[in-house]
């Protein structure tokens, strides 16, 4: 229903942001759950109308989109993420460094690097965290998540 009312506002551009949820399109081996997403996102994209365009937040999501067939690259608008925008001064760490893994950990984002780092830094004065979860089907990362905290919701 709310996919046909927006298409029946024909002379009102709609603009749908994607974020984190367009990993289940690429995935090799999703889980049942996965797949379901992965359906209503492949039937949102099919049944769209022409008023209706998708924003993403890089070119490299826009182009992995369009080259696997889900969307046209007229319905997709790309900007940079508005956190590759901030900018700070530099101040002095009062306190331990940490460096953090956002989201899903998984091969497709390299995710083994800060896991490997984390092993081979041992100071007081880093912390290495994972704020997510390690996707269901990466268990080598789950075996080499030793020296990550880990934060999920």
């Amino acid at each position: 229903r709310f996919l046909n009312k927006m298409n029946s506002m024909k002379n009102q551009r709609i603009l749908i942001l994607l974020h984190g949820e367009l990993e289940y399109l690429l995935k090799e081996s999703p889980s049942l759950r996965e797949k379901i997403k992965a359906h209503f996102f492949k039937y949102l994209f099919k049944n769209a109308g022409k008023n209706i365009q998708f924003l993403v937040l890089s070119d490299y999501i826009k182009s992995s989109l369009v080259l696997k067939g889900f969307l046209k690259d007229k319905q997709i608008i790309s900007i940079n993420h508005p956190i590759a925008r901030y900018s700070r001064k530099n101040r002095e760490l009062k306190g331990p460094l940490v460096l953090s893994h956002l989201g899903v950990a998984n091969s497709r984002k390299n995710s083994e690097i800060l896991f490997n780092l984390s092993e081979e830094v041992s100071s007081d004065n880093v912390k290495f965290q994972l704020i997510g979860k390690i996707d269901e089907n990466e268990i080598h990362l789950k075996k080499e998540n030793k020296g990550l905290r880990t934060k999920t919701n």
